[in-house]
């Protein structure tokens, strides 16, 4: 008579190997899907190359803010900030209108202030007027990413 149970040691481990590679693919599909799936509805934070500079074509004290290339900045979506060095930053928010693409540019005669209002592509209200001489901080940010376009100082001449 033969026994066929006399052999039954090594299907044990074998049958816990296999068991344990199944359960180590589950779990990697399971967190693919949690890692990748979930980002997936992110939108593209846009990029924009946004030069600022002093305005040679005023005899006034201004600067002129220029969109140099990258994604077109969609109205209301976008910030600006120029305050005298020292001095906190405040933000303004462009109009739903003011898109700001590539090859526009406008130019800034005052400063911004948290009342400041009408922030266009084609200038803004309210702050206090740019000074020859000083300097001032410049930021650039778009909204709702809150990317830094812009930061720098900046001279006014």
């Amino acid at each position: 008579m033969i026994d066929a149970y006399k052999n039954t040691e090594a299907a044990s481990p074998v049958i816990g190997v296999i068991l344990m590679v199944a359960i180590t693919v589950i779990l990697a599909a399971v967190i693919a899907v949690l890692a990748f799936g979930l980002g997936g509805d992110a939108q593209k934070t846009p990029v924009a190359a946004i030069v600022v500079m002093n305005n040679q074509d005023t005899p006034e004290p201004d600067i002129k803010i220029v969109h140099k290339g990258g994604d077109r900045l969609i109205g209301g979506g976008w910030k600006l900030s120029i305050v005298q060095v020292g001095h906190p930053v405040a933000f303004i928010t462009a109009s739903p209108s003011s898109d700001f693409g590539v090859g526009e540019q406008f130019s800034a005669f005052n400063t911004t202030a948290v009342n400041a209002s009408n922030l266009t592509d084609k200038g803004f209200d309210g702050g206090v007027p740019l000074e020859r001489g000083k300097s001032y901080d410049v930021k650039f940010i778009e909204y709702p990413s809150e990317a830094l376009l812009y930061d720098a100082v900046i001279e006014v001449r």
